[in-house]
This record gives C-alpha cells, structure tokens and sequence, in this order.
C-alpha cells in the first residue's frame, strides 16, 4: 500500500508518518518509510547537498538553478517510484509527487518568465507511469503555525519573502493541485497537524480500513 504524506514545511508530517510507522511496527507489519530524498539512489548525495542549505531551495541564490533542481529532483522521484511501487506491505512517503510539483512551479515563477513553456512539459513527466496511490495524506496547519515551527526546527528567522513563499505554495497546493486530483479520483484525506499523532493516524487507519477485515 502506498501512502503519500505532503503539506508545506512544519505541517507535522513527519511526527505523523513517525507514529504510524511506530505503530504498524508494533502489529508486525512490513513497513517502509521512504524520505523525499531516498538515500541509496544514486543522486542522493548530490540531492543533499542541494537542499541542505536552505529551506527553500535557496531563495538568496545569485543565478538560477531550478531547472537543474527540477530535473534531478524528479528523477529521484522515479527512481523511488521503480524500485518501491509493487512492495508488500505499507510504503510511507514523506514527500513525493505534490511536493516535487508545486515548490518547483513556484520556484520556477521567480528564475523564468516563460516557467510554464517548462513546467507543462515537466508535469507530464512527473505523472508519467505514476505509482498506484492508495491514499494521498495531506496535513495542513495555519501560515503561522507552519513558519513557527520551520523557524524553531532550523533556528532561523523568516524574511518576509520566504513567509510569501510558503503561503503562495499552501494556496497552490489546496486551491490548485488537491481539487485537480480529487478530480481524477485520488482518495485524499486531509489532516490537522496541531491534532495529537494518535488522532490523526486513527483517522488513517479509518480511511484506509485497517483492522476492520
């Protein structure tokens, strides 16, 4: 089964996939946690170091760079996607597809003036052959709530342009992308990440129907 986890920085995915992961453990299941950068493909190295230096792909960078960033981002992706999608057992991403979509479009807005000549092209290529997603997780939290915990887990401040960013990317993902797929009939569920871990990973469960066979 494959479950997807997505939300901007600091929604709580993580904490949530943790607790899952924990407790499918725990009843002996076979379980995966897959990060956004898989550490044993090979451009793993070169993905960190990329994302290493600033949360958001670097906004301060002197020269653009997120057609390279793009390309090797999403070829991690299928990478991810060859070696894991027909895997028994539970597949838990922390990040895939969505992500790889919208930071890239609004990263591309800011280098090129013509980003959508590259982004159409680039967005088949990302839903090409896609996996099968069982269920698509989206966990959600306010603009401050997000930036709040990004700035104590990175120990940095904000500028007023990344704050601009991330409310860009959350207005992206849920009045854009979510509504496109929920069209194409991908099951979604979205999650409050101020809620308990055990809350939401209850909710989970119910949607996927766990424990009811």
């Amino acid at each position: 089964m494959n479950i997807i986890f997505e939300g901007v920085d600091g929604a709580g995915k993580t904490t949530i996939i943790d607790s899952l992961r924990k407790d499918l453990e725990r009843k002996k299941e076979i379980v995966r946690y897959i990060d956004e950068i898989t550490q044993d493909s090979p451009i793993s190295e070169i993905l960190g170091k990329m994302l290493s230096d600033d949360p958001f792909f670097m906004l301060d960078k002197s020269f653009p760079t997120s057609i390279f960033e793009s390309l090797l981002l999403v070829a991690d992706m299928h990478y991810r996607q060859e070696r894991y999608k027909y895997n028994d057992g539970y597949n838990l991403y922390d990040r895939d597809f969505l992500s790889i979509l919208s930071y890239q479009k609004e990263i591309l807005k800011q280098d090129y003036s013509n980003y959508m000549d590259f982004y159409r092209p680039f967005k088949e290529i990302v839903l090409f052959n896609l996996k099968p997603i069982d269920l698509l997780v989206y966990v959600h939290v306010p603009l401050e709530v997000s930036v709040s915990r990004v700035a104590s887990r990175d120990n940095i401040e904000f500028l007023e342009k990344q704050k601009r960013f991330l409310l860009t990317l959350k207005e992206s993902l849920e009045q854009e992308l979510l509504p496109e797929l929920e069209s194409q009939k991908i099951r979604i569920l979205r999650l409050d990440g101020r809620e308990t871990p055990d809350n939401n990973v209850s909710k989970i469960y119910r949607e996927i129907g766990y424990g009811k066979n």
